[in-house]
């Protein structure tokens, strides 16, 4: 089994464009209040922070995700990997290679719902155990 590492990565917001009044020095103080009176798991209040953000986020918005590998020999041999999720715009799909930069979907590599293969690309007979590949790429 590969390792495999996946990261959300979240689009920045400008609060000031928000028509909301949120005092980001507010919040941030009454976390750590509930850190040191209550003694509180912080992943509880990173998760009600996550909560909050999301409502000023449209619904339905694609999200980032970046998946990392580093390349095993059932990855060489099927010439593929597999996404932790289903890319809904090909265009915006990313594959960087350790040592040789971003690669071109179409000429390099290919994407099918969630499996990128370079079966039959360029990157087939290029890529060998121990690469790191990363995907970057937008979901649902």
């Amino acid at each position: 089994m590969s390792d495999v590492n996946v990261q959300i990565v979240e689009e920045q917001v400008n609060v000031e464009s928000i028509e909301e009044n949120i005092d980001v020095n507010q919040i941030e103080e009454s976390i750590d209040n509930k850190i040191i009176e209550e003694n509180i798991n912080v992943s509880v209040i990173e998760e009600d922070i996550k909560v909050r953000i999301e409502g000023l986020i449209e619904p339905n918005s694609p999200l980032w995700a970046q998946d990392d590998f580093t390349l095993n020999a059932s990855q060489i041999s099927s010439k593929s990997v597999f996404l932790s999720n289903t890319p809904v715009d090909l265009d915006n799909v990313d594959l960087k290679v350790s040592n040789a930069g971003v690669q071109i979907r179409g000429s390099d590599y290919q994407v099918v719902g969630s499996t990128l293969t370079w079966n039959g690309y360029s990157l087939d007979g290029i890529l060998a155990v121990g690469d790191i590949i990363s995907v970057r790429y937008m979901y649902s």
